[in-house]
């Protein structure tokens, strides 16, 4: 089948079959009835330019899905009109985004404050265990030890450093090691 090809499909709405292209998803009589709707939906919000949710499905009989995807468009913008709708947290009012200022405030500050949380558990974790990608400077020993073993690596015929070596406050690294070569 090629491109924009006529296919078979159910209405989800009235169930009937009919033939139409792909994206299609309603039959046509079905289209005309939601586009009637939409029309008197978008007729009533001019005529009440601020106006809620609520009151737009009272008075025109329109389900919110299709007063929310008018919304999602931004059909009621273009007109100037304000249509108010609940915050997704507390049910408020609101004309723009998904929740009120307050709850925009509260979801910030809880945010921040886990954020915040995780950083003190990710240190004091990498302070039990130790860092395994840094060793400082205060611990010679550990660092010799760790040179040992890539002057061990380094002795097998088929041995290639993970990365170029790079310069780090004077010293070559390997990846996350301290190259043996370097005088400690």
């Amino acid at each position: 089948m090629g491109r924009g090809t006529i296919k078979l499909k159910t209405c989800p709405v009235c169930k009937k079959v009919f033939a139409g292209p792909p994206g299609q998803t309603m039959c046509w009589d079905c289209q005309k009835k939601v586009h009637e709707m939409e029309d008197k939906v978008i007729a009533y919000v001019r005529e009440h330019p601020h106006t809620h949710v609520n009151e737009i499905h009272q008075e025109t009989g329109a389900s919110f899905k299709l007063i929310e995807d008018l919304m999602k468009k931004g059909v009621f913008q273009m007109s100037g009109a304000e249509v108010a709708y609940p915050c997704k947290s507390c049910g408020k009012p609101i004309f723009r985004g998904i929740y009120c200022a307050e709850c925009l405030q509260r979801l910030q500050h809880d945010l921040k404050k886990a954020k915040k949380e995780l950083d003190q558990q990710i240190s004091s974790e990498q302070k039990k265990k130790g860092s395994a990608y840094f060793y400082s400077f205060d611990e010679p020993s550990a660092v010799r030890s760790e040179a040992k073993k890539i002057k061990k690596r380094e002795q097998d015929k088929d041995f290639k450093p993970l990365v170029e070596p790079k310069s780090y406050l004077g010293r070559k690294i390997y990846r996350d090691r301290f190259d043996p070569k370097d005088k400690l």
